[in-house]
């Protein structure tokens, strides 16, 4: 693909990523000169539910407009091999999965990961769109001014609330086991608050440094969020109490137990940074890894 033209528009410049069922490539639009990123169907997918599943991501990506989601500019589909692909804004940096591999985060970066997730999910709830898939590597961390910049990632399992369209067959599950709420596994009705379930599973990993539930086998994972309480965080790790239970609330099995909104996380988190005056920190990454970040002046 390397050097060829998608629509006589799009010229293909760098392969950047793969999937299980995409490619992802940095391309040029010629028209306006942007640097984008181009997500092409792999042309040997003939999986109608992987068809479908591309499909949604499209609509749910061009139905949001928040700066905590990528933007997308164009879909269409390549006349010399059928598939299909999108054209988004090109997203610079590390994921949250990369920041992982340096270990625990500090308390001050951790509150602002998540209170800019939470606006993120706050927009998509409001638009009748949950997730699903809430995870590391999907949350996009770039710097800008010495700022976190943070975008969500794949919305391909989304599901849309109210309706019966989600993009999983009867009798399956979408998410990672990792970091999937009990609802997910039981097959029972889901809504949006199995995202705070999975986004406080992130949280407190980048706090404690491992998840809430740690197993041999997926399959145990999965019995563990089912069943068990996780750990308190402030048994792991020097955290404001506040925070500790924060995280629980998020982690309760039902989802009725749970807070009942990304903005109402939102502002347990605002007067937690104003009890202990906590930040948006300023960052400057270690030149090392500051390409890694994306860091933009």
């Amino acid at each position: 693909m390397k050097g060829k033209y998608l629509e006589d528009r799009f010229l293909i410049e760098e392969h950047i990523g793969e999937g299980g069922m995409a490619h992802v490539w940095r391309a040029r639009d010629v028209v306006s000169g942007k640097t984008v990123a181009v997500k092409q169907l792999k042309s040997n997918t003939a999986d109608p539910a992987m068809r479908e599943r591309f499909l949604r991501e499209a609509e749910t990506q061009a139905k949001l407009k928040s700066p905590r989601v990528a933007r997308l500019y164009h879909f269409g589909r390549d006349m010399h091999h059928g598939s299909l692909f999108t054209v988004m804004e090109l997203v610079e940096g590390a994921d949250l999965a990369q920041l992982f591999e340096r270990g625990k985060l500090p308390l001050s970066l951790t509150l602002e990961i998540v209170d800019q997730t939470l606006e993120g999910l706050a927009h998509a709830h409001q638009a009748g769109v949950i997730h699903r898939d809430i995870k590391p590597s999907n949350l996009k961390l770039a710097v800008v001014g010495g700022a976190l910049s943070l975008k969500l990632l794949d919305f391909g399992f989304v599901r849309l609330q109210n309706t019966d369209k989600h993009l999983t067959a009867d009798g399956m599950v979408g998410g990672t086991l990792t970091y999937i709420s009990p609802e997910e596994l039981e097959l029972a009705p889901l809504d949006h608050r199995l995202d705070l379930y999975s986004l406080g599973a992130v949280w407190f990993e980048m706090l404690a440094g491992r998840p809430p539930f740690v197993a041999k086998t997926p399959q145990l994972t999965a019995v563990r969020h089912l069943t068990e309480i996780p750990p308190r965080l402030e048994t792991l790790v020097e955290v404001p109490i506040e925070v500790a239970d924060l995280v629980a609330w998020m982690l309760e099995k039902s989802p009725a137990d749970r807070p009942q909104s990304a903005q109402e996380i939102r502002d347990y988190i605002a007067s937690i940074r104003e009890k202990y005056a906590l930040t948006a920190p300023v960052i400057t990454p270690d030149p090392d890894i500051a390409k890694m970040w994306g860091v933009v002046p």
